[in-house]
């Protein structure tokens, strides 16, 4: 199964989603957006760069349906 990468480079955090760190090297991330599943990839912009993270976990909100939270990991640079 090919995992999809989700841009997000143009969206600010704490005004298009929200990032935390979580436990470890783990980050939490709210945000909305359809079609993000466990494995996926999203991109971030972070002190004028792309960073990657991928997704461990994901749990969408039953209103609004493209609403989530999920467990990531971020990645080191290519």
């Amino acid at each position: 199964m090919k995992h999809k990468t989700h841009n997000y480079t143009r969206r600010v955090n704490g005004q298009h989603y929200v990032l935390e760190a979580a436990e470890g090297d783990r980050w939490a991330m709210t945000a909305q957006g359809r079609g993000v599943k466990p494995g996926d990839y999203l991109l971030l912009q972070e002190q004028g760069r792309s960073v990657r993270y991928q997704v461990e976990q994901i749990d969408y909100y039953a209103e609004p349906p493209d609403m989530w939270v999920a467990l990531l990991v971020k990645l080191p640079p290519a």
